[in-house]
């Protein structure tokens, strides 16, 4: 679970009262959803975005990378902490056949931080929400959100607030029905 660069990122983030969250794989890793992290996905604030990188790239090495089609986030940063692979991204982007979906993420009130063993210092947490839609965005990644949905269903912590503010973004037909389908069942 890269519990050694988790405790290096969060103690040095939340010292300097960065707001970031984590997301990707590992958010579903520590929700029980998935194994195997392949790497560490950060979300930042807009206006945390620079200087959180330079708070980083003192924590291991940095890459400079564009980020990849569909993706078209503002702010991304790649480095390598403590061997893992670490990806930063403020004002998160992808591309789809309707448009651009945008994520201009901040920390809400009713997201949750979590305590880990090996971890000094709480992780906050993205909302599993925001993944549900982005991994319908993503080409090959919807059985991620298969898993979330799953989730929903057995555990019923579906914050359905969040589902509709993802509704007022630019999103595909597909995904809108499928955000409804869960809304109703929710």
């Amino acid at each position: 679970m890269h519990t050694e660069a988790l405790n290096r990122i969060a103690g040095v983030l939340n010292e300097h009262r960065i707001e970031w969250g984590l997301g990707g794989s590992s958010l579903l890793a520590v929700c029980g959803l998935d194994e195997r992290p392949n790497d560490i996905d950060l979300l930042v604030a807009a206006n945390d975005a620079e200087r959180a990188h330079e708070l980083l790239r003192q924590q291991g090495s940095f890459a400079a990378f564009a980020p990849k089609e569909p993706f078209c986030t503002t702010y991304f940063y790649h480095y390598t902490i403590c061997g893992a692979e670490v990806d930063v991204m403020g004002l998160f982007g992808i591309r789809h056949e309707s448009g651009t979906y945008r994520l201009d993420w901040r920390r809400n009130e009713d997201d949750r931080s979590i305590s880990l063993p090996e971890v000094s210092s709480p992780i906050p947490l993205t909302p599993l929400e925001e993944w549900f839609v982005v991994y319908l965005l993503i080409p090959g990644k919807s059985p991620k959100a298969d898993r979330i949905e799953q989730h929903w269903l057995q555990e019923g912590r579906l914050r359905p607030h969040r589902l509709r503010q993802a509704l007022s973004r630019e999103l595909p037909m597909p995904v809108r029905e499928r955000i409804a389908r869960v809304l109703d069942r929710g």
